[in-house]
Formats: C-alpha cells, sequence, structure tokens
C-alpha cells in the first residue's frame, strides 16, 4: 500500500518552514501532494503572488509538477472547502495511483489558524513536529514589501530578522527578485500598503484590547446589474468594491450604509424607496478579511430587480470612491480577481450565484 502525504498551504511565498515539511514528507511517504490555496484570488498583502508563481516556487524545491494541484478560497463555506479538497486529491489518486492508498494529512498545530487540520477524519494525520524554521510566510511578505534593499534590518511584531530572505529557500529569493523586476509597479503599490497599514495598526497598538472595527456595505441589484465602485485610496486602491465603509459613533447601522452609500456614489434612489427594496442583511466576518485588523462588516442587499421602470438610477462618485459603475451581474466572473477583500465573495453568496451555497 503507497503512502500519501497532503500538504496544504498558499505558500506566499514558500518558505523554509514550508520546505522542511516537504523534506521530511518526501522521506517519510510514497508521494507527496501539495495544494496551493487562494487559487485566483486578488493580488495583495496577503495574496501578492499568482499560482503559477506559486506553482514554480515548489516545483523548485523539488515538488512534482503532476502533484500540484490549487484551490480557491470559501471564506465562509468551511465544508465546501474540505470536500473540494477530498475531491482534489481523489482525482489525483484515479490518475496517478489507483487503489491501495494510504492519504494523510501533513502539518503542525502551529496557532489558532490551524483548527483545519482536524477536519480530514477520512485521512490520517501526519503531525510534522516542530520546526527548525519557524518564521512563517508573512513576515517574509513584511520583508519582501517593506524595504527597497533586502539587507536593511526590521520588526515584525515579535520578531528580528536582519534580512528577509533568510527565511525562505535560496531558489525561491531568486524567483521573488525576477518577479520583483517584472512587477515593479505592482511590487510598488503593496509597498505602498505595507506602509499605510504598517501605520493604521501603529495608531491603536496602545489601546486597552485589540480593536474591533464595524463597517457597513450595500449592495444594490437593479435590473441585471449591481452597483460597484473603485476605490480611491489605500488600502485596494483601485480595486473593485461595494460602497461601504465605517459607521458614525451616533448613528444606527442602517443609517450609516445608507450614508455611505450616498457618500460614496450620489445614487439617484429615493432613502425611503432603498428602504422598502431592503432584502436582507448579513455580518461577514473571517478573521483575514482585511489587512488593517479585524473588521466585521454588515452586508445590506437592497434587491430592487423586479424594479423594470426606466433605465438603470444615475450615480457619480464620490468620496473614497474613484469611480462607480453599474456591472452586469452575468459578467461579474470576469473581474473577480479585482476585487478588495472579500467583497467578490459576499456578492456571489448573496446573489446565490456561487455553487457552494
Amino acid at each position: 500500500m503507497k503512502k500519501v502525504a497532503v500538504f496544504v498551504g498558499r505558500f506566499q511565498p514558500v518558505a523554509l518552514a514550508h520546505q522542511e515539511i516537504i523534506e521530511k514528507a518526501k522521506k517519510e511517504f510514497d508521494e507527496l501532494v501539495v495544494i496551493i490555496g487562494s487559487d485566483g484570488a486578488t493580488c495583495s498583502l496577503r495574496n501578492p503572488f499568482s499560482t503559477e508563481i506559486r506553482r514554480k516556487m515548489l516545483e523548485s524545491v523539488g515538488v512534482k509538477p503532476e502533484n500540484i494541484l490549487s484551490i480557491r478560497d470559501s471564506y465562509y463555506n468551511f465544508n465546501w472547502w474540505v470536500q473540494s479538497i477530498y475531491e482534489l486529491v481523489e482525482k489525483w489518486r484515479k490518475i496517478n495511483i489507483g487503489n491501495g492508498v494510504e492519504i494523510s494529512i501533513i502539518g503542525h498545530y502551529k496557532d489558532i489558524d490551524s483548527y483545519w487540520l482536524n477536519a480530514f477524519p477520512k485521512w490520517k494525520f501526519f503531525d510534522s513536529g516542530k520546526l527548525e524554521n519557524n518564521i512563517g510566510a508573512t513576515i517574509v511578505r513584511f520583508g519582501f514589501f517593506n524595504k527597497l534593499k533586502d539587507a536593511e534590518p526590521f520588526t515584525h511584531d515579535y520578531y528580528k530578522i536582519k534580512n528577509f530572505s533568510q527565511e525562505i529557500p535560496n531558489e525561491i529569493y531568486e524567483i521573488l527578485k525576477e518577479w520583483k523586476d517584472d512587477n515593479i509597479k505592482t511590487w510598488n503599490t503593496l509597498n505602498e500598503e505595507m506602509k499605510f497599514v504598517t501605520n493604521y495598526k501603529k495608531k491603536w497598538k496602545d489601546a486597552p484590547y485589540p480593536p474591533i472595527f464595524t463597517t457597513v456595505d450595500s449592495l444594490i441589484e437593479y435590473n441585471d446589474h449591481i452597483l460597484l465602485i473603485k476605490r480611491g485610496k489605500l488600502p485596494g486602491k483601485g480595486l473593485y468594491a461595494l460602497p461601504g465603509g465605517f459607521i458614525e459613533p451616533n448613528e444606527k447601522i442602517l443609517d450609516g450604509a445608507l450614508r455611505e452609500l450616498y457618500e460614496e456614489t450620489n445614487i439617484k434612489i429615493d432613502n425611503g424607496f432603498l428602504k422598502y427594496m431592503l432584502k436582507e442583511v448579513k455580518v461577514f466576518d473571517d478573521i483575514h478579511r482585511d489587512e488593517r485588523g479585524r473588521i466585521i462588516t454588515h452586508l445590506y442587499h437592497f434587491d430592487c430587480y423586479n424594479n423594470r421602470i426606466g433605465e438603470l438610477p444615475e450615480i457619480m462618485a464620490g468620496d473614497d470612491a474613484n469611480e462607480v459603475i453599474w456591472y452586469p451581474i452575468d459578467k461579474l466572473n470576469e473581474i473577480s480577481n479585482q476585487f478588495y477583500s472579500d467583497h467578490f465573495k459576499i456578492i456571489m453568496i448573496i446573489l446565490e450565484k456561487n455553487n457552494e451555497n
């Protein structure tokens, strides 16, 4: 019976800790299957590198090309994500191995984000154990997008390292240098965003408790279109988003949603009509949905779908929006990797066009 290890990660980028787990798996198992997460995600501080670049990274540290699979994010349907991984590996097994296989999920309970390792009861669990190189990819990204000179020392949370390149395999360092040369405009954008996020967090570092922010977003559905903005400021400058923002101290959440909607889009729809067309309210709270910190948003869905009278309401960008547009619902997938935060996922859930729901 062949023993197969399954290693799941985002690999943004491949760090020494990842390489260490890969080497352990290759010694203990007959085959290693690596699943790249966040496939097709918007380029951001959390997910700067495409699936293709990460595949190149994994191949450079010895993972077989045919054993590298990928899966997109599912912030709000964990069961779908687990089932999809099962199906990916089963398909791989039928093509590459056949019957007589013992599968194990490999990983280490590093922190609270490791909970998912318990989600695969059909497989065994192989604990990779304490790692010699425990600096994760988050720290590497911080160094890569923060410094113009790779050798400059920097501090990130509890870590002090002299050079981010010391925390990644040499092969990965060369790939990152090549990526930066080929994508200097993107690097500069993320460098600017990293500085913004770092300064934003500094403002709250003396708070007695970690702050939790409340925001509001509006999804206006009108005659087969939805209303989108392009963000005019950091973070996510230039990305598509739902109109919204932070609530003010002395307003109710719905009032905050309407205020942000009108400030950013100047939509020519009566306030009372919109309240009448309110279909549902949902809360979205993935802990990684925003780089600035823990931000929980309340989504207001105004369904004007059956209002077939007249043209789409007049709109004009204002406040934090650089652009505002009525976008055809049937073409949303064409821009799925150009959305800020989890806004595309939110839209798909609300419109029930995602086969996860």
